[in-house]
C-alpha cells in the first residue's frame, strides 16, 4: 500500500500493490478502505494515513523508514529479507542473530560473485546466508525457516 485518493465522489481508496504467484509482477490496484480493514490492514491504513497528513513532502519509503526505524519491508538496497530476518530473531529472543557485519560480508561476497542484490536477493541466496549463519552458531535453522516460508502481505493474509 503507498497512497490515498478521494475520488470525484467523495470515496477513499488506497493504491495497493499486489503481488502475482504466476509472473511476480506488482498490479496497481485502488481499493476501497473497508476491504482492506477486512484483510487486517489497518496497520497500513494508518501509515499512509499519517504520510498524507504529514503532505506528502518525502517520498512514501523514506517517511515509513523515518518514523518507523525497525520496520521490515522493501528498500532500495534489496536488503529487506536481512532486515526482516533481523526484526523476527529480536521477537523471538535472539537480537545477536544477524548482525551488520554478517549482512555486510554477505552482501560484499554476493558483489565478488557478481551477483545484483538491488531488486532483492533471491530464495537461493538468502538460504546460503542462514546456513551460515546456522554454521556460525546461530540457533536459526533451515528446518524453522522451511515450516515457515509461505508469503504474507498479501489479500487474505497478515504481515508483520
Amino acid at each position: 500500500m503507498k497512497d490515498k485518493v478521494t475520488n470525484a465522489t467523495g470515496k477513499v481508496l488506497y493504491r495497493v500493490l499486489w503481488k502475482t504467484r504466476r509472473h511476480g509482477r506488482l498490479p496497481r490496484t485502488w481499493e476501497p478502505p473497508d476491504m482492506l480493514l477486512e484483510d487486517s490492514f489497518q496497520d497500513a491504513l494508518m501509515v499512509v494515513d499519517e504520510w498524507h497528513k504529514a503532505g506528502r513532502k518525502q517520498d512514501f519509503f523514506h517517511f515509513v523508514t523515518e518514523l518507523y526505524p525497525c520496520v521490515a519491508g522493501a528498500n532500495p538496497a534489496g536488503t529487506c529479507k536481512f532486515l526482516a530476518l533481523q526484526q523476527a530473531l529480536v521477537l523471538v529472543g535472539e537480537p545477536a542473530g544477524v548482525q551488520e557485519q554478517h549482512i555486510e560480508a554477505f552482501l560484499a561476497r554476493s558483489e565478488e560473485l557478481q551477483q545484483d542484490v538491488s531488486t532483492g536477493v533471491p530464495w537461493r541466496v538468502f538460504r546460503a546466508f542462514i546456513m551460515q549463519l546456522h554454521l556460525a552458531g546461530s540457533q536459526l535453522s533451515m528446518a524453522d525457516i522451511e515450516y515457515n516460508s509461505h508469503r504474507t502481505g498479501h489479500r487474505g493474509a497478515a504481515a508483520i
